[in-house]
């Protein structure tokens, strides 16, 4: 079973220290409300269903004793798939096309592992959503400007947590799991109670410093189904004060989004949390 293969994790101390704190300027309304809702499947969906019975993924969370360990089980799973391969993709993009075609030796992006990774979390019952990040200045860069990767509602810590399933990483701050703008704040602070946990054997310092830029723009969607016509809209969380980017890499149009500073619209409370 792939459970009694899973190392011991380590939890690596002071990683924070090993990148320089720089001037703030990732600043945030904490304060004001939000009434947006976010949307998503319930487990019971047919896609969802078969993925779950397809993958075995309830014996891979099997005897796991917090969603924190349940998350890292399907990540580890997630990231042993394939290896990444930044230039290929899938010839569709949903979670059983990629894994298919994974199995006959197909390598993806950053992009796949976090489709892969939300739609096992989803099969599973936690609400899960694919995060698009950009770096600042995603408008002039000629590569390198984005990253993608997972966020999952863990039920029993009542919060959002970010895994990145191509390099098998999720953050900790404080010791729990963190969030993506937890990680974002506590790097620009240069936080000592950060760190990383992982199944492999990872650099902390090299992935902090690399996906450091990339936290500046925020973008997921609000609807979260998988009937695949579903409405695509999207909010974009930017710092109090940034500009609205146009264009991804001097030339691909940037999707249209709710732009917002408001951290309550981006990451909602359970209330705001609709399965549907």
């Amino acid at each position: 079973m792939l459970r009694n293969r899973l190392q011991r994790f380590k939890l690596f101390k002071k990683i924070s220290s090993l990148v320089a704190p720089i001037d703030q300027r990732i600043d945030f309304d904490k304060q004001a409300l939000s009434v947006l809702e976010s949307h998503f499947a319930s487990d019971q969906d047919e896609y969802l269903t078969q993925f779950r019975i397809k993958y075995a993924l309830d014996e891979l969370i099997e005897s796991a004793s917090t969603d924190t360990v349940r998350l890292q089980r399907v990540m580890h799973w997630v990231h042993h798939l394939w290896q990444h391969n930044g230039q290929n993709t899938p010839s569709q993009n949903d979670a059983m096309t990629i894994v298919e075609e994974a199995a006959q030796g197909q390598q993806f992006r950053c992009v796949e592992y976090a489709i892969v990774l939300a739609t096992a979390l989803a099969a599973l019952g936690f609400p899960a959503r694919i995060l698009s990040l950009m770096t600042q200045n995603v408008e002039h860069k000629r590569s390198g400007a984005g990253h993608v990767v997972t966020e999952v509602y863990l039920h029993d810590l009542a919060k959002w947590v970010m895994a990145d399933a191509q390099w098998n990483i999720m953050p900790m701050l404080n010791q729990q799991a963190a969030n993506a703008l937890e990680l974002t704040q506590a790097i620009y602070q240069g936080d000592d109670n950060l760190s990383l946990q992982s199944t492999t054997v990872i650099k902390p310092k090299y992935y902090l410093k690399w996906i450091k830029p990339y936290l500046y723009y925020f973008t997921t969607r609000l609807e979260h189904r998988y009937d695949f016509n579903a409405n695509a809209t999207q909010i974009r969380l930017m710092p109090i004060g940034a500009k609205t980017p146009k264009v991804f890499q001097r030339k691909y149009p940037i999707s249209a989004a709710t732009m917002t500073h408001i951290l309550a619209d981006f990451y909602p409370d359970k209330d705001r949390i609709k399965i549907i």
